[in-house]
């Protein structure tokens, strides 16, 4: 079955800044609440990512542990290169009290295309604001 294309957004540019970890449980409480309550807001005020997700692997790791994506995402590969010369280096360094603590890597994705669902009953659907002010159409999120 065909989408049709108001469901389909091109997107040529935009990647994911993506980082893979492994957090030991014996900090985890305490690495989850600096993640959300400083670092993701740390990254975000460099300007260089829109968004920011935060998600749980749904996997037990043979070495224990819990496992997380965390997903930035960017307009443009560019704009991720700024980002590593100009703060990757200071936000890193702000995890040192978790050294030794995880396990993480780190992958670039390139968002190819992204789809929508139309809104019905089974769909949650938000609504954001563009850079003019103007809304946009209410999109699909899981």
């Amino acid at each position: 079955m065909r989408l049709p294309q108001s469901q389909k957004k091109k997107i040529l540019k935009k990647h994911i800044y993506n980082i893979t970890i492994n957090i030991e449980e014996d900090i985890h409480d305490h690495w989850l609440k600096w993640m959300n309550e400083e670092h993701i807001p740390d990254m975000l005020a460099t300007g260089k990512f829109s968004s920011a997700k935060i998600c749980r692997v749904l996997v037990e790791e043979e070495m224990g542990g819990i496992t997380y994506a965390v997903q930035y995402t960017t307009d443009s590969k560019e704009t991720l290169d700024k980002y590593y010369r100009e703060d990757a280096e200071r936000l890193r360094a702000q995890s040192k009290p978790f050294e030794g603590k995880f396990v993480a890597f780190r992958t670039e994705l390139q968002i190819i295309s992204e789809y929508s669902s139309p809104p019905g009953p089974l769909s949650n659907t938000s609504t954001s604001l563009s850079a003019s002010g103007e809304g946009e159409k209410p999109s699909y999120k899981p």
